[in-house]
């Protein structure tokens, strides 16, 4: 396509999820009960940790860790598909775009910070200097590496092929190394205490639920033998929304020693209000 022939192309609009009315308001109050929950549940966790010395240890400073990226990866894209449920011209500037790629894959990826920013500065490397001049409709909620590099005026097979092998690599390389951590976990805690295999299966059980979750939906879309059909920005939501709202449930709602803490907070801040 010969790019002197177009317009510089410098904003995309975003088709969404939806075009029913009825569908976009329901969708409305699904997705703000969820990002609420999920920000202050993840906010609420990592105060209590902060604040009481009795978490003051790598385990969950690791939890802090995973509360505060989750907030992260919950306000990349959330809000703005919350708000643009509403509008007609859902509009996204380049420079919005090649923001929050770079952002969802750096916090996406964010538990092991390497990786992420390695996997987020390669692939904004390819993109980063393509040519728009033409078609600017991403059938998406949010912008993704895949839809941006087919709307370039240059011909980028190579480089869709590249660029998917390299995030679905690297999303099946870290889920299956994280099942084999936990399969280890396992095989150590049976050999060392029989009595703890059922607690530790039981919370492993639920670390896996969560895995399953986020990295399901990635290696599902990069290993999708129909690609005429668009169910990555579908299966987006179970990354984007739904494992960051089940983190804080699975992750430390359950643990006993963060209960108390949260109590210890709660007691703390009604004693200051009452307080002179």
């Amino acid at each position: 396509m010969d790019a002197g022939n177009h317009s510089v192309v410098s904003e995309f609009f975003l088709m969404g999820l939806a075009s029913s009315w009825e569908i976009q308001i329901l969708l409305f109050l699904i997705f703000t009960i969820f990002y609420v929950a999920s920000m202050l549940g993840n906010l609420l966790i990592v105060l209590t940790i902060i604040s009481d010395h009795h978490l003051h240890s790598p385990l969950y400073f690791l939890l802090a860790n995973l509360s505060f990226i989750d907030t992260g990866v919950s306000s990349i894209a959330t809000p703005k598909m919350i708000y643009d449920l509403f509008r007609k011209y859902k509009v996204i500037s380049l420079k919005g775009c090649i923001t929050q790629m770079f952002f969802i894959h750096t916090v996406g990826g964010a538990e092991m910070w390497t990786i992420g920013l390695i996997h987020s500065v390669v692939q904004l490397a390819f993109v980063v200097n393509l040519p728009f001049c033409g078609a600017n409709k991403m059938d998406s909620f949010y912008c993704d590496f895949p839809r941006f590099i087919k709307l370039a005026c240059i011909d980028t097979y190579s480089l869709q092929f590249l660029i998917m092998a390299n995030s679905g690599f690297i999303s099946m390389g870290t889920f299956f190394i994280l099942i084999v951590s936990y399969i280890f976990i396992l095989v150590t805690v049976r050999k060392h205490s029989s009595g703890g295999l059922a607690k530790a299966l039981s919370t492993l059980s639920a670390h896996i639920t969560v895995v399953v979750f986020f990295f399901g939906p990635c290696i599902i879309v990069y290993v999708w033998p129909f690609p005429n059909l668009s169910i990555d920005k579908f299966l987006a939501i179970f990354y984007v929304i739904i494992t960051p709202f089940l983190n804080p449930i699975i992750y430390t709602f359950r643990n006993k020693e963060m209960k108390m803490a949260m109590r210890r907070l709660f007691d703390k801040v009604l004693c200051f209000r009452k307080s002179p």
